[in-house]
């Protein structure tokens, strides 16, 4: 299904505030170049079989992480489990150096565990703030 203007744009302004909001606490991504692409469907994406929603391409020797987006299958997905995908995305870059250039089981299980961990951090300690800000 096709999808609006407006519905593309709706998911382009999710992943900005996602940037805002993760760049700066990654410090490690500082002198990397990351690039996101987006797309409304997955129909360049290597890994179709349904709907992918991120691949990432990293050339980990020139610190460059590039990320590609199907919005179309970003639409139905609730914020925080877009959070986790792209912070998924982002782990790649750190850890695709151990694994060289193709990536692997093991390399998608650790992406999704640092990845659920950040989320898992962060929103642990806005809820300690907020309580004792109170």
């Amino acid at each position: 299904m096709s999808m609006t203007d407006a519905e593309h744009q709706a998911q382009v302004e999710r992943l900005q505030f996602l940037r805002e909001r993760w760049m700066p606490l990654l410090p490690f991504f500082d002198q990397w170049t990351v690039k996101h692409f987006l797309f409304r469907d997955d129909s360049g994406f290597e890994n179709t079989g349904g709907s992918t929603v991120a691949e990432t391409e990293t050339l980990w020797e020139y610190l460059r992480v590039l990320i590609s987006w199907n919005t179309s299958a970003m639409r139905g997905m609730a914020d925080d489990e877009l959070e986790v995908y792209f912070l998924h995305e982002l782990m790649h870059g750190i850890l695709r150096e151990m694994v060289g250039k193709k990536h692997t089981l093991a390399e998608e299980r650790t992406a999704t565990l640092l990845a659920k961990a950040f989320s898992y951090l962060r929103n642990t300690l806005i809820a300690e703030a907020s309580s004792s800000a109170g």
